[in-house]
């Protein structure tokens, strides 16, 4: 639907007539779920730009808090409670069939940025503007490329249920060492493709984490029947279909449950924790590093990292059940306010998002004329860095708007 107000938007604008219209761009409020950005990758190609705005739970409160307070004509002292109950909302329809997965649409954006700072937000949207129309005196920022590091290590993960990475640089942004979520090898390491006797989730064909939570299911499904503590209709069935029905199946009540949350027996070593594990093998100090890693860690990884004495952590991909804070408070601090100096600080990633890395910093032309001298930049007649052909994607929004027959038979009543 998206895409069918864009295409009629550009036909209004020429008046009518079925050709492009004048270079324009298109704002699109809100992406709720991974398939819609998906078709717009697949209608648009890097012509779409995601970007991803990040804010802590306690703004995000405060955020709403103010604007419900505005609202209300009497007891303004129930803004909290509404605030907290929307975010709540949102929260809960992550599992849901036809819910919204902002977790997991905000993690495929080509730029992040936070909310909290006015100034730094437009300085920020300011720089991808240049880097999309192909400015080539802008180059990346430490955080960029350690992040880019990091996804590349992910890159490696053959683990069956994502792939994460991680990166340690120095202060200065060299390069300590990296990891990914694999399994362990004899004498050190992960396993690589093309070890011998090679032994990963994959070649074992199963995900012993599953395997195991099934089994604690199933465990007490057998203790309830023993008690007779289930319904006569639930007593009947074997508690191997019962553990099936609450994890598999749709409707599955277990699937996210925090008993889950206590301790995993996946054989894959995290990606944190690869990392840090390399550097130890190798002798290399990261006391006082910065590491870089997709995913905001869990409470295991957390006191690996602070353990070794690393200062912060910049992650992309939040991550609600880690118990991080709530176990070690005394030792992180996330997303303060100000670093804290007697805590390892976590923070959100800000910048160029891994998968655009290439697109926006490999030089494609020659950054000096023949004389030697740097070439002048004229921003007012800069062209996109991505070329892409207009007629392409105006057909592939016809192609895409047509699969939907109800929404052909809207627009063809329309007087465009």
């Amino acid at each position: 639907m998206a895409i069918a107000d864009i295409r009629r938007a550009r036909i209004s604008r020429s008046g009518g007539v079925r050709k492009p219209a004048q270079r324009t761009a298109y704002l699109v409020r809100s992406f709720k779920r991974p398939e819609e950005v998906d078709l717009f990758r697949q209608v648009y190609g890097k012509a779409f730009t995601l970007i991803s705005v990040y804010a802590s739970r306690s703004w995000r409160t405060h955020f709403l808090k103010k604007a419900i307070a505005s609202t209300l004509s009497s007891d303004k002292s129930r803004a909290d409670e509404y605030a907290a109950e929307l975010i709540s909302i949102d929260h809960d329809e992550e599992g849901k069939k036809l819910g919204q997965k902002v977790g997991k649409t905000f993690p495929l954006a080509d730029f992040f940025v936070t909310s909290e700072s006015r100034p730094e937000l437009e300085k920020n949207l300011r720089r991808l503007a240049q880097l999309t129309f192909g400015n080539p005196y802008i180059s990346p920022s430490r955080d960029e490329q350690a992040m880019f590091f990091a996804k590349a290590a992910a890159l490696r993960s053959l683990d069956l249920s994502r792939q994460v990475g991680a990166a340690i640089v120095s202060n200065d942004g060299e390069l300590l060492t990296t990891g990914c979520n694999e399994v362990p090898r004899f004498g050190g390491g992960l396993y690589w493709a093309g070890d011998e006797s090679v032994d990963r989730d994959y070649e074992r064909g199963f995900d012993s984490n599953v395997g195991v939570k099934r089994e604690i299911v199933k465990d007490i499904f057998d203790r309830l029947k023993d008690k007779g503590l289930l319904s006569s209709e639930t007593m009947l069935k074997s508690s191997e279909d019962l553990s099936d029905e609450a994890l598999f199946k749709n409707g599955a009540y277990l699937k996210d449950s925090q008993v889950f949350d206590v301790i995993e027996f996946g054989r894959a070593v995290h990606a944190e924790m690869a990392a840090i594990s390399q550097a130890a093998r190798a002798g290399v100090r990261l006391q006082d590093g910065r590491l870089f890693c997709t995913t905001f860690p869990c409470h295991i990884c957390a006191r690996h990292i602070v353990a070794s004495g690393i200062k912060e952590v910049v992650f992309i991909e939040p991550y609600e059940k880690s118990r991080a804070q709530d176990l070690f408070g005394d030792s992180i601090s996330v997303e303060p306010v100000e670093p804290s100096p007697t805590s390892t600080n976590f923070r959100a990633f800000v910048g160029v998002a891994p998968r655009r890395y290439l697109d926006f910093f490999e030089a494609l032309d020659g950054r000096k004329t023949v004389d030697g001298k740097i070439r002048p930049l004229d921003e007012q007649s800069a062209t996109p860095r991505i070329k892409r052909f207009v007629f392409t994607y105006t057909y592939a929004e016809a192609f895409a708007i047509d699969e939907i027959p109800p929404l052909r038979e809207k627009l063809d009543r329309s007087p465009l």
